[in-house]
């Protein structure tokens, strides 16, 4: 009979000790253009849009990379999540990152291109020119579709203005 009285505990510590598990949250990521591949802490995970799980008890690094633009770093932080605010909070729920959540989500990057200048009105009509021929090329060349041709060449003409 000793040992019929013993099962409870285990079965008490188990379930104590359950909610230790990482509290997983889904997060989307957008770019425009669409289609930059996305690495989460150094690990490539895909192409945008894309929608990745993450932890929510520490920060992730994020980086966006596409051909002909430059590449974004962001630090997505975990923050309170005030839908589960309430007056009690457990430990290993605390621990796990149940209470906290990601913002933004989506995660969403307008990506520059590296024919834009670093300041506005660099170099006048002339350079402004330059950079839409050198877009023209890497149209033609197949380097880029129209639809980035379009954004880029209009990226290009709203730093010059």
């Amino acid at each position: 009979m000793q040992p019929h009285r013993l099962l409870p505990l285990p079965a008490l510590v188990l379930s104590l000790f359950a909610g230790c598990a990482a509290h997983r949250e889904t997060v989307r990521i957008e770019s425009y253009p669409p289609g930059a591949v996305v690495h989460v802490n150094g690990e490539e995970r895909g192409t945008t849009p894309l929608e990745v799980e993450l932890e929510t008890r520490r920060p992730h690094s994020l980086r966006m990379e596409r051909t002909g633009f430059v590449a974004e770093d962001l630090r997505l932080v975990p923050v309170q999540n005030p839908a589960k605010n309430g007056l009690l909070r457990f430990g290993p729920r605390v621990q796990s990152g149940y209470y906290q959540t990601f913002s933004p989500n989506p995660v969403a990057v307008t990506l520059r291109s590296t024919l834009v200048p670093p300041a506005r009105g660099m170099g006048g009509l002339g350079a402004m020119a330059e950079r839409v021929r050198t877009a023209d090329a890497m149209l033609e060349e197949g380097a880029i579709t129209a639809e980035d041709h379009g954004w880029i060449v209009q990226q290009i003409i709203e730093a010059y203005q």
